[in-house]
């Protein structure tokens, strides 16, 4: 039995009970040399605290200590503040004096500006080695580093604008010729490209160029300390605007080939003459076309007629009437056919309307003509091709 006190001041008794046997040889009663047999037992420990421990803090007590936190963390940052306005206000009066003597911001600014500025630095450098300056807050920093700001901004924003601009106006000159080179190749790489496009966009680059030059001209006559006619951003968005629209027509797609359609199965006695049409022929077709205009419909079939005379070889030929006629109805004695087989007559049987054979005198081949009977007529279908 032993007493322990623990780092909480508590008395902690502790019960161990152990036991060791040692081996023994039973049967002849000699102990075995260099051997030993250990029993392992479970040890028992009572522990007693007395009930002491932390303190729990009342909520008056946290808020309190929240308080006192944050009052440490709103002092510390009041400081870095204080700090840096400082040091910003410092470093503001060693840069006045190095602009005074950079030749572009003289040219860039008045003598009223230069003759402020200087003031103001070496009134805030005496102030900044005052007793006044030691317990200064940052908004006293700030408030005089804003009376120089005020006046040492603009003056640098045309200082940047003068040592820009030679720079963006030989990159705008640049862009300007590249852009009509590659517009006026694109015909001849894309043909879907029309000239009424390109001339679009050619219109916008001279456009911008004219822009551009007008200003240059401008701005040489115009003081370097008042605020600049263009910015170099400006010309650089323009820029930018005119690569769009090349970059957008150039990736124009092909277009793609109309779709092929078929005229109509027309009967091989059908008119195309509207006027010679009968009403409920005209109703008929105009519901099969999907028209309800009849002079849609009169334009459509007077396209007809002229494909159809145009192209005799697909199997139906038009009269001057404007009536089909197909090639066993022998219409002016002319019979529809291949167009290789140009040359071939045909002579009308009064007795039985047969037809003979002639010989082609160009190559020698044979038609054959139907004997004892009427030609049958041609299948729709080959009869009439796309249109």
């Amino acid at each position: 039995e032993m007493c322990i006190r623990d780092r909480h001041g508590e008395d902690v008794e502790a019960y161990i009970e152990e036991e060791r046997v040692e081996a023994a040889n039973a049967t002849n009663g000699t102990e075995a040399e260099g051997k030993k047999k250990t029993v392992k037992r479970e040890l028992k420990i009572k522990i007693t605290s007395s009930g002491a421990g932390p303190r729990v803090m009342s909520e008056a007590q946290k808020k309190a200590a929240i308080a006192r936190i944050k009052h440490f963390d709103d002092n510390e940052a009041a400081i870095r503040r204080t700090a840096e306005a400082k040091n910003q206000l410092e470093s503001s009066v060693y840069q006045i004096r190095d602009h005074l003597s950079n030749e572009d911001f003289v040219s860039a600014s008045t003598e009223e500006n230069r003759t402020t500025l200087e003031k103001l630095a070496a009134e805030n450098d005496d102030w900044l080695y005052s007793d006044e300056a030691f317990s200064a807050s940052a908004e006293d920093f700030g408030k005089r580093l804003k009376q120089m700001t005020k006046i040492i901004d603009p003056v640098l924003r045309r200082v940047e604008q003068i040592r820009q601009r030679p720079q963006v106006i030989e990159e705008a000159t640049k862009t300007f010729e590249d852009l009509i080179k590659k517009l006026r190749a694109l015909p001849e790489a894309k043909p879907w490209i029309t000239e009424g496009m390109i001339d679009t966009v050619l219109k916008v680059v001279n456009d911008t160029s004219e822009w551009l030059n007008g200003k240059i001209a401008e701005q040489k006559e115009r003081p370097a300390y008042e605020e600049p006619l263009f910015t170099a951003a400006e010309v650089k968005s323009r820029l930018q605007s005119l690569k769009y629209s090349y970059n957008y027509l150039k990736n124009t797609p092909r277009p793609k080939p109309p779709k092929k359609t078929k005229p109509p199965p027309f009967p091989a006695n059908m008119t195309f003459d509207v006027d010679k049409m009968d009403n409920a022929t005209k109703v008929e077709w105009m519901n099969k076309l999907n028209m309800t205009n009849e002079t849609q419909f009169a334009e459509f079939m007077q396209a007809m007629k002229a494909y159809y005379q145009a192209n005799p070889q697909n199997g139906s030929n038009t009269n001057s009437n404007g009536e089909q006629s197909t090639p066993e109805q022998g219409t002016n004695g002319e019979q529809g056919g291949e167009s290789g087989q140009s040359g071939e007559s045909q002579s009308n049987d009064q007795g039985n309307g047969d037809n003979q054979n002639t010989q082609n005198n160009e190559n020698g081949q044979q038609n054959e003509g139907d004997q004892g009977g009427e030609k049958k007529p041609d299948d729709d279908s080959q009869r009439h091709t796309e249109f």
